[in-house]
C-alpha cells in the first residue's frame, strides 16, 4: 500500500502553526454532510439489514423502483404521516439510485437497471462549432417507410429522412436516386465471459474474432454494409478509461446506430451473450428490427454461416428493389 504518489492540485493552504496543506478546492466535502441526516439514514439501512440482509440493496434494483418509493415517502411526509421516518426513507432511496448510477458507469451493475424514461433530448452537435457540411436550408425528401421483418413474422415500420442534394441545387430530382446498401449491425461480445475483469488482451482477442468473422461475411455479401463495434474499440476503450464515457452511454449510442440499420447480426460463437449483447438484442426485439443469430444460447449451431449469407444477400436484393 506504500507504492503510490500523493495527488497534488498545485494550490496550497498555510495554517497559523506553519503547517502547509494541499488546498484542492474542487475536492468532495463529505465532512459537510449533516451527521443527523446520516444517522437517520443509517437507522433506515439498519432496519433494512434486519428485514432482509446486510447490504442486500447493493445487489441492485431498477432505479425506477427507488424513485417511486422515494416519491411515496415524500407524499406521506407532505400528508403529515409520522408512522415512519419518511424523509429518511426518501433520502435512502435517492442514495440507492445514485449508487446504482455510479455502479452502472463502472460496469459493476447492468445498465438495464437504469430504466427511467429519458425525456430530455441531448444536443446532437455543439453550438460553438459550425459543421461546414451542414446546410440546414437543404430540402428533405418526404418520409420513406422502411419495413423491418423479424423471423416471427412481426412487421415494423420506421420513417427515415434523407437530404436530397439534387433538389437542393436545381429544385427537382430528374433521376431516381441510387438505393443505399443494406446496413447490418453486428452485435458481438467485447469483454466476453470475463466481464469487468477482462484485460486489454482478452478484449482485443474477442474483437479480432469478430473482425475475422465479418471479413468472411463481407466477402460473401459484397453489397451489404456491416457496422462492427470492434472496428472502433480502440477509441471507445480509451474514452472509457479516460472517464469521458461509461458503459451506459456506449450502449445508448450503439442502440442509436442499430436504429439506423436494416438488420442486426448476432455473433456469439461460444453461445455466450454478454450484457451489452442482451441490451442490443432486447432493443432489436422492441423495435421490430430484422435479426439473424448464428448460434443458440448453448452454443449449438442455429443459423449456419451459409444460411446467414443467404438471408443477408436476400435482404440486400429486397433493399435494392425497394421491397424491404
Amino acid at each position: 500500500m506504500d507504492d503510490y504518489e500523493l495527488k497534488d492540485s498545485g494550490a496550497r493552504r498555510t495554517f497559523g502553526t506553519g503547517a502547509v496543506r494541499d488546498r484542492g478546492g474542487d475536492k468532495p466535502r463529505p465532512d459537510l454532510i449533516s451527521p443527523y441526516t446520516a444517522k437517520r439514514e443509517g437507522v433506515v439501512l439498519g432496519k433494512g439489514a434486519v428485514k432482509y440482509e446486510t447490504r442486500n440493496w447493493e445487489k441492485g434494483m431498477p432505479i425506477s423502483d427507488c424513485i417511486a418509493s422515494c416519491e411515496r415517502h415524500i407524499m406521506a411526509y407532505k400528508m403529515g404521516l409520522t408512522d415512519e421516518d419518511h424523509l429518511a426513507q426518501a433520502r435512502t432511496n435517492l442514495g440507492f439510485a445514485i449508487h446504482f448510477e455510479e455502479m452502472i458507469a463502472l460496469g459493476v451493475l447492468s445498465p438495464e437497471l437504469d430504466d427511467m424514461p429519458k425525456y430530455a433530448k441531448q444536443p446532437e452537435y455543439d453550438d460553438d462549432f459550425e459543421d461546414p457540411q451542414a446546410d440546414r436550408n437543404m430540402p428533405l425528401l418526404p418520409p420513406t417507410p422502411t419495413r423491418a421483418v423479424v423471423p416471427t413474422g412481426k412487421v415494423g415500420w420506421a420513417k427515415s429522412y434523407a437530404i436530397d442534394p439534387v433538389a437542393a441545387v436545381c429544385g427537382s430530382c430528374p433521376e431516381e436516386p441510387e438505393s443505399e446498401p443494406l446496413r447490418v449491425y453486428v452485435s458481438h461480445s467485447i469483454r466476453g465471459r470475463y466481464g469487468i475483469n477482462a484485460t486489454d488482451e482478452q478484449m482485443a482477442a474477442n474483437c479480432l474474432l469478430a473482425k475475422q468473422y465479418v471479413a468472411e461475411m463481407r466477402e460473401a455479401c459484397p453489397t451489404v454494409d456491416f457496422y462492427v463495434p470492434a472496428d472502433h474499440e480502440e477509441f471507445v476503450n480509451l474514452a472509457f478509461k479516460s472517464g469521458f464515457i461509461n458503459e451506459a452511454s456506449i450502449l445508448e449510442v450503439d442502440c442509436k446506430i442499430l436504429d439506423d440499420c436494416d438488420a442486426a447480426l448476432f455473433f456469439n460463437p461460444d453461445g455466450f451473450m454478454s450484457r451489452g449483447m442482451l441490451v442490443e438484442h432486447r432493443h432489436t426485439m422492441g423495435t421490430n428490427t430484422r435479426y439473424v443469430s448464428e448460434y443458440k444460447s448453448d452454443g449449438s449451431e442455429f443459423c449456419p454461416l451459409t444460411s446467414a449469407r443467404s438471408i443477408l444477400n436476400s435482404l440486400a436484393v429486397d433493399k435494392k428493389a425497394g421491397t424491404l
